[in-house]
């Protein structure tokens, strides 16, 4: 009988321990992604200002303001699709391996617009002060402006699956 007890006991401390090591690795993945997460939302200010820079810079036909922001905008994407590959690369727990599937799809779709939308940018200015377009450059800009609606929901799924993923809302 009591080595009996003693079996159930050790039983479920091990149970108890298991299900306390699930909790450390959802909680270890999750300490890995916030501080990643944070810099990425403080980023979200500077991309708009710096979006409005540029899409002045072109209204006003300031070639040397355009560069420079065009620039500075290349930077904070590089810096996002690096912030976006450390989430979408972090070692998930099992239970959130089918998410960060998704994450990482959402990431390699969000690098992509980021890239078509920097190639738009990089026209915008020639086209602003020529007023001329070319029928390959307008086609070509219609090819990128479909490619970033292709894309346009990502960042969304993206969230919502990173918002999943950190307890924010339900699994």
């Amino acid at each position: 009988m009591t080595k009996k007890v003693i079996s159930v006991a050790l039983a479920l401390l091990m149970v108890f321990s298991l299900s306390g090591c699930k909790k450390d690795e959802v909680e270890a993945y999750r300490d890995e992604l916030r501080p990643v997460i944070t810099e990425v939302q403080n980023m979200n200010q500077d991309v708009q200002d710096t979006v409005n820079a540029v899409l002045e810079a072109v209204n006003n036909k300031d070639e040397a303001a355009y560069e420079e922001n065009v620039e500075k905008l290349d930077k904070i994407c590089k810096d996002l699709k690096e912030k976006y590959n450390k989430i979408a690369n972090a070692a998930a727990p099992a239970e959130y391996a089918e998410d960060q599937k998704l994450l990482k799809q959402y990431a390699e779709e969000m690098d992509k617009m980021l890239d078509a939308s920097m190639e738009l940018y990089g026209m915008a200015y020639d086209y602003a002060v020529t007023g001329n377009l070319s029928e390959e450059d307008a086609n070509k800009i219609n090819d990128l402006q479909n490619e970033i609606n292709t894309y346009a929901t990502s960042t969304t799924n993206f969230d919502e699956v990173l918002n999943r993923v950190m307890g924010l809302t339900d699994k």
